[in-house]
C-alpha cells in the first residue's frame, strides 16, 4: 500500500498530540553514566533488531544527550568507550538496510 501526498499531508495537518504515548527513559536516573549509556545502547540494538526506526532514532537521541552532558573526565574511560563501540557490535549496514526497506513502503 502506498501513501499519496494528500494522505501524508492530511496526516501531518490533522495530528493529534494526545495520541502520543508517553516517553520513558531507557535507564534509571539513579544510574551512573556508564550504566546509562550501556542501557540505552542495549535498547537501541534491540530496536535495530526489531527494525523499529522510530525507537532507534529516539535511543540515538538519548545517547547523544548522555554524551554531550558528560564531562571530558567521564568520557576518558577508554575501557568503557571500547566496550560500547566495538566494531562487531555496531553494524551500520543494519541502519542502511532499515532505510532501504522503509523507502520501499512509500
Amino acid at each position: 500500500m502506498s501513501i499519496t501526498y494528500a494522505e501524508l499531508l492530511d496526516d501531518i495537518i490533522n495530528f493529534d498530540p494526545s495520541s502520543i504515548a508517553p516517553v520513558t527513559l531507557p535507564y534509571s536516573t539513579s544510574d551512573d553514566l556508564p550504566t546509562r549509556i550501556q542501557s540505552t545502547y542495549a535498547c537501541m540494538k534491540q530496536a535495530m533488531r526489531l527494525k523499529n526506526q522510530i525507537q532507534v532514532l529516539g535511543f540515538g537521541y538519548y545517547l547523544g544527550m548522555l554524551y554531550t552532558a558528560a564531562t571530558p573526565e567521564q568520557l576518558i574511560s577508554t575501557q568503557h568507550l571500547a566496550s560500547v563501540y566495538q566494531p562487531d557490535t555496531l553494524d551500520i549496514t543494519d541502519l542502511a538496510n532499515m532505510q532501504d526497506k522503509s523507502d520501499q513502503k512509500y
